[in-house]
């Protein structure tokens, strides 16, 4: 029988997997840029299919590509970099808004994610203004440690709240609706 607590349940269950999927791929990413050492290694990894997993990766390929930075082309970049997992995400975030809005996990893990934002930016431009190969590859294995760092945390929070979801989900499925027939007047 379908209940409203099933479908809620299994809705966040099916959200904290694309959540989760997404953080493995970022951790992917961060090692690979953790293992940069030299000039042949940084194109190499140009070079790796995976590199298009994450929107990060995508974005700055994209503004690799553009002639000149402005607002509009950073912003029409920005659009056309997102994937069909970060729609998928999206979309889960805004059906299960009301109810993540109350938890202190969401506050932490968007904490997270904007820490992460703002680290990789900061490397990001900070890398704009290298002079020598050997500044660029050190920033890169930084921002390659802080991602896998932060991504690490968020999938043990996804993880420990998809356990927890499981559990009242199964526990959701070991009720039965009953359904009440009214007695017809003769």
């Amino acid at each position: 029988m379908d209940t409203k607590d099933k479908r809620y349940h299994g809705t966040l269950i099916l959200m904290l997997a694309v959540f989760g999927s997404i953080a493995i791929t970022y951790i992917i990413l961060g090692v690979s840029l953790c293992m940069v050492k030299d000039y042949d290694n940084v194109f190499a990894l140009l070079d790796m299919p995976y590199i298009t997993w994450t929107y990060l990766a995508r974005l700055v390929l994209e503004a690799m590509s553009m002639p000149s930075l402005t607002f509009g082309n950073i912003v029409i970049s920005m659009l056309r970099c997102i994937g069909w997992l970060e729609f998928v995400a999206v979309f889960f975030a805004v059906i299960c808004y009301r109810t993540l809005e109350r938890h202190r996990a969401t506050f932490a893990g968007l904490l997270l994610l904007v820490i992460e934002v703002f680290v990789c930016g900061g490397v990001s431009l900070s890398a704009l203004s290298c002079t020598t190969l050997k500044a660029l590859i050190v920033r890169l294995q930084f921002m390659g440690m802080s991602i896998v760092a932060i991504n690490t945390i968020l999938l043990v929070l996804i993880g420990f709240y998809c356990y927890r979801q499981v559990k009242q989900y199964r526990h959701a499925l070991a009720y039965d609706a009953v359904e009440i027939k009214e007695l017809e007047e003769e």
